[in-house]
């Protein structure tokens, strides 16, 4: 068995704080496979804002020890010493570093160590800081995210992405960077990790919007959590005003709402569009609720709602309320952008629309409305799927097959040093560029015919033998 010393971030799902992000969600994922494996783990993660209360957040270090766990949950600054984390994981005499989440991995990296380092990019953060920009109007958001890409690109030994078309991006980082070379040459430096369900059995208490917030009758539309950057807020409400005119038993709910410190413009938003609709008073927002309260939202509603824009972070990304929906089986509707709502289209676990389409989205909760009993059976299939395909025992096979005997990347992080070469282009200022460039590219063909020509020779004499 391994030790291993693993960065996250705070708190763990089990902890039943004020709020749960992918982070926290992502850091637990990693980490309770790696304990039920039997690897001894010290686990430092920071606490994210606003997960904690005043009362919950006393003291700038937390410990907490179970069965084959050592766990500190600690403040930001504490976090960002860098003394800390290495005074940390030197104590402990880890054989291995994994670093879960883009900012506790670039945190992680900068631990000095030959010990190898595997680094979660949950998420591609480059995609997600042209989001931001576009909704700031300010391109310098790109280096505060790049600084933490790059520091990670330029250590880690392995990198996990949430999906596959984002391990394709990241493939791409890495060669500029110059880390793909002959020493890396069928070196798999990419595994994709889908999120998991979350493993916890969830509690219902009754009446929590039934009775109160919507009617007994009411045919319940569900959002959970923040409105983000990459999230169209104009599709969402244009889709529900115009399925209100039709289907008069529909209630929007909402949970969450403004992600402090990150997106506080488009939840805001959305709520100035609701603000002239005259189905306001069908538009009920509850602000962000406490974990272990989430689940009730879920089993007191019909359709559960993921719309996301066009834009790259949609396409390289994931929705973890997805995987909670499919988890509970609350039938679902959703963009198709993602990898997840591709999965849910192409296995037919739920309703999907094409981005932008308001028409569509319309016409899908309006079916949705009047169809309940073929809603329930896409979510039956869909809690199936989940527990078969996003467990976490089925994600992380290659994080567990890694720690067994981890290693160091081929090159040990030590970037290819490029040159000044060119093939094409030479020192002449004549105007002889073209001509030189055309004398490069006869030499590459010619040199590549030498090569397939001698190449047929050896499998004709090879048929002779």
């Amino acid at each position: 068995m391994s030790r291993l010393f693993v960065v996250g971030a705070a708190p763990l799902p089990f902890e039943r704080k004020q709020r749960q992000y992918a982070a926290n969600l992502r850091t637990w994922h990693f980490t309770k496979p790696l304990l039920d494996a039997g690897h001894a783990i010290r686990l430092v993660a920071c606490r994210l804002p606003n997960t904690y209360s005043p009362e919950e957040d006393r003291q700038p270090v937390e410990f907490n020890e179970q069965p084959g766990l050592e766990y500190f949950s600690v403040r930001p600054k504490v976090f960002e010493d860098r003394s800390f984390l290495q005074d940390q994981f030197e104590e402990f005499e880890a054989d291995a570093i994994i670093g879960v989440n883009t900012y506790p991995a670039s945190r992680a990296v900068r631990i000095s160590t030959e010990k190898p380092i595997w680094c979660d990019l949950n998420g591609w953060v480059m995609a997600e800081a042209q989001t931001k920009t576009a909704v700031y109007g300010d391109d310098r958001f790109l280096s505060h995210f790049w600084k933490m890409e790059e520091a990670v690109l330029s250590r880690a030994d392995v990198i996990s992405t949430v999906s596959m078309a984002q391990a394709h991006a990241v493939a791409g980082e890495l060669a500029t960077l110059s880390r793909l070379g002959k020493s890396t040459f069928g070196y798999s430096f990419l595994v994709p990790i889908p999120n998991a369900i979350v493993e916890d059995e969830y509690q219902h208490q009754v009446g929590t919007i039934r009775g109160s917030l919507v009617g007994e009758e009411d045919f319940v539309v569900l959002w959970v959590g923040g409105y983000n950057t990459w999230t169209d807020v104009d599709l969402l409400y244009e889709g529900l005003a115009r399925a209100m005119e039709v289907a008069p038993s529909l209630q929007f709910v909402s949970t969450g709402g403004v992600i402090e410190g990150h997106d506080e413009i488009t939840f805001k938003r959305f709520q100035a569009l609701i603000a002239k609709s005259q189905f306001k008073h069908r538009f009920h927002f509850v602000g962000w609720v406490r974990t272990e309260d989430v689940p009730s939202y879920y089993y007191e509603s019909n359709l559960g709602l993921n719309v996301d824009g066009d834009n790259y972070e949609t396409i390289y990304g994931a929705r973890n309320r997805l995987n909670d929906m499919m988890k509970v089986g609350l039938p679902l509707l959703t963009t198709v952008g993602t990898e997840i709502s591709h999965d849910i289209e192409s296995h037919d676990l739920g309703l999907t629309c094409p981005i932008g389409d308001a028409g569509r989205f319309t016409e899908q909760i309006v079916w949705a409305a009047e169809n309940r009993d073929e809603l329930e059976a896409m979510a039956r299939r869909a809690r199936e799927f989940a527990n078969r395909e996003y467990s976490y025992e089925a994600t992380t096979r290659p994080l567990l097959r890694w720690v067994e005997a981890p290693q160091r990347a081929p090159d040990k992080a030590r970037r290819v040093a490029l040159t000044d070469l060119d093939f094409f282009e030479h020192s002449d200022t004549t105007g002889g560029a073209k001509e030189n460039r055309d004398k490069g590219l006869d030499a590459l063909a010619g040199g590549w015919r030498r090569v397939w020509q001698a190449a047929a020779r050896r499998v004709r004499r090879k048929g002779h033998d």
